[in-house]
């Protein structure tokens, strides 16, 4: 494929409104501003989730935090850093979230996710597996990577949306199949066993994770010194001869993920004590594909689907996008990843040169894209959330489920790594 791709430097010549610093100026009181109105329409906690979640895209885009590429080089024997970043995210989290979910927050009960494991969590985990391989990217990376500038992730977000509104449609299907058990240790114990035996869990896989890579690499690479997971061999050679300071890299420039995973606990800690609840994301996609299906003409009565029958999801039919607290926090993740691209002190912005030989290849990539996405919104739906609320929350509120979870989708990673070969999907 013939396609040249230039970044966009920030320099001296530079007008002033465009460098990194205005930028990121800019983008704040842009976050004020709006974040005020807010306040004033629908009240405090909708102000402070949009933060909460702009700064949780904030986050994922300067870390270039991630899971599909973190979980397919962790089957295909290159390398676990990805996955023990996920690890450092969650024992981080757990010691600041187990309290409160037993002492409460000043008062205000708080609640975790626990689920059964069945046969719908497990398919629904499975087929997403399968699918963020497809589209090269999760839930949660095709949001941050729509909002850096990446165009062919927003197929992927029209895909999840597609996914998760057939995913409703045929829920009281799914729900049908057996359940098999629910347990929580969060629940089972007191919160400083609780949090011990999670710590002892991950201890032992942050274990067999880094003498798996010490095998395949004769070394083990740092959380805390390692390259983004969407950063591109040009990119990362450009971090590592950058010639900026410590503050200014931390202020404009890449973090590693291991410093993505502490902030990324702290937010999730925030959002738990502002939702009295685990931050979430795909509750946002049937919500979405709802407001989405009218403008296709398709005329639904939704309040007669079993996912809608259910109380928690029933409430939503009558919001806003704005309205619906996990709807508004979605677009705030996007809008918080434009942030941090935008005030990157040299952005990733590309600006591409397709020749019209590659324009069928395009084409495929991007059915491939739209497909992955519709599978990973069907099994966000069926398998009661995605790497976010199906594993990370889970995990964090202590559920088996939420392990139960990542095994299964790890395997559905596996059959997408095959699938990737025979579709001659590139790296």
């Amino acid at each position: 494929m013939n396609t040249k791709n230039s970044s966009i430097y920030f320099n001296r010549n530079t007008p002033l409104i465009f460098r990194p610093a205005m930028l990121l100026a800019f983008g704040a009181l842009a976050n004020v501003a709006f974040s005020a109105w807010l306040n004033q329409k629908f009240g405090a906690q909708h102000a402070m989730a949009w933060w909460v979640a702009t700064l949780l895209g904030f986050t994922f885009l300067r870390a270039g935090y991630g899971f599909t590429r973190a979980w397919r080089y962790l089957v295909i024997g290159r390398s676990t850093v990805g996955v023990r970043s996920h690890l450092l995210w969650i024992a981080v989290g757990s010691c600041l979230m187990f309290p409160v979910y037993h002492l409460g927050w000043f008062g205000t009960q708080v609640f975790d996710i626990t689920r059964p494991v069945g046969l719908m969590m497990l398919g629904g985990a499975f087929v997403f597996g399968i699918g963020m391989q497809l589209a090269g990217s999760c839930t949660s990376g095709s949001m941050y990577l729509s909002g850096s500038g990446k165009t062919r992730m927003f197929l992927a977000v029209l895909g999840i949306v597609i996914g998760a509104f057939f995913a409703a449609l045929h829920y009281g299907y799914w729900a049908e199949l057996p359940t098999y058990f629910v347990y929580s240790y969060q629940r089972n114990f007191s919160w400083p066993i609780a949090i011990i035996i999670q710590l002892i869990i991950l201890a032992l896989l942050w274990q067999i994770l880094s003498r798996l890579e010490i095998r395949w690499n004769g070394s083990l690479s740092s959380v805390f010194n390692n390259t983004s997971e969407h950063s591109t061999s040009a990119l990362q050679k450009d971090k590592s001869t950058a010639s900026t300071s410590n503050w200014k890299e931390l202020v404009f420039g890449h973090w590693s993920l291991g410093m993505g995973s502490i902030v990324l606990a702290i937010l999730s800690f925030l959002s738990l004590i502002l939702l009295t609840r685990p931050w979430v994301i795909s509750l946002a996609f049937p919500f979405w594909g709802t407001k989405l299906a009218p403008v296709f003409g398709a005329d639904y009565d939704f309040e007669f689907w079993d996912y809608w029958g259910i109380s928690v999801n029933e409430s939503m039919l009558q919001l806003g996008l704005l309205e619906d607290v996990t709807s508004l926090m979605n677009i705030a993740f996007i809008l918080g990843a434009t942030w941090a691209q935008i005030s990157l002190i040299k952005s990733a912005l590309k600006k591409s040169k397709t020749s019209i030989k590659a324009i069928p290849k395009q084409l495929y990539l991007s059915a491939l894209t739209l497909l992955g996405g519709f599978l990973m919104g069907y099994g966000a739906v069926i398998g009661l959330g995605c790497n976010i609320g199906g594993f990370i929350a889970a995990v964090l509120s202590g559920s088996v489920h939420g392990w139960a979870w990542i095994f299964t989708a790890l395997l559905g990673t596996i059959v997408g790594v095959q699938l990737r070969g025979v579709l001659r999907i590139e790296s």
